[in-house]
């Protein structure tokens, strides 16, 4: 069985701040961000194997990454 894995530990550790009250979708929205900055980070802007790291689609992880902004729409990225 293949496993997509995406280890964030020593320099990579993910550090999120939230206000309280919390707000779930908020939270979530941010931490799926930083996720997606993190993988396209590690991948080196290839956008085949951060969505292969995150366990997506390649259009996917496009879509949700110029919807947080971590990718314009210009097509900057490389595969």
């Amino acid at each position: 069985m293949e496993t997509n894995s995406l280890n964030f530990n020593g320099d990579d550790e993910i550090t999120i701040s939230v206000k309280l009250p919390l707000n779930l979708p908020d939270v979530l929205e941010k931490f799926q961000a930083t996720l997606l900055e993190k993988a396209m980070e590690r991948s080196q802007g290839n956008r085949t194997h951060a969505a292969h790291a995150l366990g997506l689609n390649r259009t996917t992880l496009i879509s949700k990454a110029k919807r947080h902004g971590v990718i314009s729409d210009s097509g900057n990225g490389h595969d």
